[in-house]
């Protein structure tokens, strides 16, 4: 495309080619002040967010890694794997959640147990051998990791029955009615 006509005004730039189209576009360099705002507060503001966005993200990478490799030691130690099982036998996905929490409780509840079990030991000085504190640590932490997978069942099970006794009690109008 080859220029025909080129008009020149104060901050301007009017372009005509020898199809009728026109372009018109604000001539930068003339209309821009000579003097410099910078204005460093802005700068620092910026820099302040673009800072919590990079750290806002790594911490996302950061625990998305983590829960993979929670779910990898799952699936690697067979819990995900029985639990998934136990719901396919039962064609009820209520009892894979139930095996879940109840393996996790164990899961969770050995190496607590054995903590604690050392800790008594350094605070009381109990009499026995190490290994022997590590078992009892470990009966006891497994005991207490099964009863609060049981009360979690139990509170999920009654959160389940009361919500569902509210919606059922009442007819889908009714429903769309309190929600708008």
């Amino acid at each position: 495309m080859r220029e025909v006509h080129r008009v020149r005004l104060p901050g301007v730039i009017i372009r005509r080619w020898h199809h009728g189209i026109t372009i018109i576009a604000a001539d930068v360099a003339e209309s821009v002040p000579s003097n410099n705002d910078f204005s460093p507060a802005l700068f620092f503001a910026f820099l302040f967010i673009c800072v919590v966005c990079l750290v806002l993200i790594g911490v996302g990478i950061v625990i998305g890694l983590v829960v993979c490799a929670i779910t990898a030691i799952l699936l690697a130690v067979g819990v995900l794997s029985t639990s998934v099982v136990a719901g396919l036998i039962t064609r009820r996905p209520i009892t894979a959640v139930r095996v879940f929490l109840l393996e996790c409780g164990v899961l969770a509840g050995v190496p607590a147990g054995i903590l604690c079990g050392w800790i008594i030991y350094y605070v009381r000085s109990a009499a026995g051998s190490g290994w022997l504190i590590s078992l009892y640590g470990a009966v006891g932490g497994a005991i207490a990791g099964v009863v609060v997978a049981l009360l979690l069942d139990f509170a999920f099970r009654r959160a389940r029955a009361w919500t569902s006794a509210k919606m059922i009690s009442k007819r889908p109008h009714e429903i769309a009615i309190q929600a708008s």
